[in-house]
């Protein structure tokens, strides 16, 4: 969340913030998902003059236009700012910027041609473009609300030679062209109705999405959906219909890991029926600010409410009279997470402290066990033993990592970053170094989950099966 934070507050006009560690990842990612998706339809028939193909036959038009196996040798990103007196740091967000180099892909097409005695002809024809793609991001307004945002698009690929074009009098150049125009001016501006990329990005091109598609998305979903302006019950009905739906699919994917608690010990834990009544969200790190109902203090935090919690839990639980299977019904229970910090001089957030409080209630039965006056002797006081133990193992992992991995490992480093980033408001360019953050490993792109393919990717490129995370877009309804 952290360094999600720091680039959100580095996404330019003035200063161009990137980290090289980020942008060699996404490189990674972006070729492991490009390769995993079928050929690209690029829309209507581009129409051709009658140039001859060949002593006999002219150009008609190329149709069935597809570009596929697409790769990208290098891809530059960079969080934009300008400089503002409206900030405490002097750093405005602008925007961002997306470069691409050496990318490389096939081009297959359909030539259709006149023969002899207006006989319509069907050619396969095939070729590479090389090139490079441009994309400059301007970055919405976060007042009250998320407002709109817009871009820029430059396409520069090129046809190579053309297989199947024939050898008549300037036929190869002639479609060369047109399909080096065509392409171009689908990825920046679109046209290609008929391609099935997403949220019809192939019919708007890349400025379409981001100055119409995108701002439709912000005023439609987003926007209502955050409870923005000042409306945390849609909030909270997003949330919770939002985790409703994903929450089993989450746990019942995971098994639990076994925990000891001294006198006791809970094995083989699986998680089913999980239902939450109330999830609710409030946070004044950023802007738009999100603040608590009634809440009138200016202090940064970030707040997290479950509330009517149930589910179904069957484990092994282990006492000093052996091991037994169990299940235990959780009832309705409610937890409160609290995360407050300062702000240095660069208004940055600093020192996260935590605060929990977890009430779970527990209905517990171990049916082999039943007849066992021991047994029932210890389960007797064993509920409110179980309530307390799991309780306050939770809200110390929680508080612990708070003052531990979250400070020394995230937010310390961050804050360091920021600093250097407004020490340089003189540059255009600065790299950040990605060496200050512990977790911010050279393979971090090794993990990244491909929602579209539901993937794991290795090292290796080899993908490992893994059940499908929750899109964060089933959140937002699109």
């Amino acid at each position: 969340m952290f360094f999600a934070i720091l680039l959100c507050a580095l996404s330019v006009l003035g200063l161009d913030v990137e980290s090289v560690r980020f942008q060699t990842g996404m490189t990674q990612i972006a070729n492991r998902i490009l390769a995993s998706l079928p050929p690209i339809n690029l829309g209507n028939p581009v129409s051709l003059t009658s140039v001859s193909l060949d002593t006999a036959n002219k150009l008609k038009q190329l149709s069935n236009i597809q570009v596929k196996n697409v790769t990208i040798g290098n891809m530059s990103l960079a969080a934009g700012f300008d400089n503002s007196t409206k900030t405490k740091s002097g750093l405005l967000l602008s925007g961002g910027k997306v470069g691409v180099t050496n990318a490389m892909f096939v081009v297959d097409a359909v030539l259709e041609s006149i023969g002899p005695n207006d006989t319509l002809l069907h050619t396969n024809i095939t070729s590479v473009a090389t090139g490079i793609l441009n994309v400059r991001v301007f970055a919405p307004s976060r007042t009250d609300i998320i407002g709109q945002m817009g871009g820029k698009c430059a396409s520069k690929f090129v046809i190579g030679s053309v297989k199947g074009a024939g050898s008549g009098a300037g036929a190869e150049e002639k479609i060369s062209k047109a399909l080096q125009t065509h392409i171009n001016s689908v990825i920046c501006y679109g046209g290609a109705n008929a391609s099935s990329l997403y949220h019809n990005v192939g019919k708007t091109g890349i400025e379409g999405f981001l100055n119409k598609t995108s701002n439709m998305l912000i005023k439609k979903f987003i926007n209502p959906k955050m409870g923005l302006p000042h409306n945390p019950a849609a909030r909270a009905k997003a949330l919770t219909n939002y985790t409703n739906q994903v929450i089993n699919q989450v746990i019942g994917s995971e098994q639990m890991a076994d925990r000891n608690f001294g006198a006791f010990s809970l094995n083989d834990i699986k998680m089913s029926n999980t239902q939450v009544k109330e999830v609710q969200f409030f946070q004044t790190i950023l802007d738009p600010l999100m603040p608590a109902v009634n809440d009138s203090s200016n202090d940064t935090y970030l707040k997290v409410f479950a509330k009517g919690v149930s589910a179904s839990v069957n484990f092994k639980i282990g006492t000093l009279f052996g091991e037994a299977a169990a299940s235990m019904d959780l009832k309705p229970s409610n937890a409160v997470v609290a995360v407050t910090f300062s702000r240095d001089k660069n208004n940055f957030i600093v020192k996260p402290k935590a605060t929990c409080s977890v009430t779970l209630d527990f209905s517990l039965d171990v049916p082999s066990q039943r007849w066992n006056i021991l047994w029932q002797a210890f389960l007797a006081g064993f509920d409110p033993m179980l309530n307390n133990a799991i309780n306050s193992a939770i809200c110390s992992k929680i508080t612990g990592m708070t003052s531990g991995e979250l400070t020394t490992d995230v937010d310390d480093p961050a804050a360091e970053v920021w600093n250097h980033v407004v020490n340089h408001t003189d540059s255009q360019e600065y790299t950040i170094d990605d060496n200050l953050f512990p977790l911010w490993t050279n393979h971090w792109a090794s993990k990244f989950y491909n929602k579209t393919t539901g993937r794991h990717f290795l090292p290796t490129g080899k993908p490992a099966v893994a059940t499908p995370a929750p899109k964060l877009r089933e959140f937002f309804g699109f």
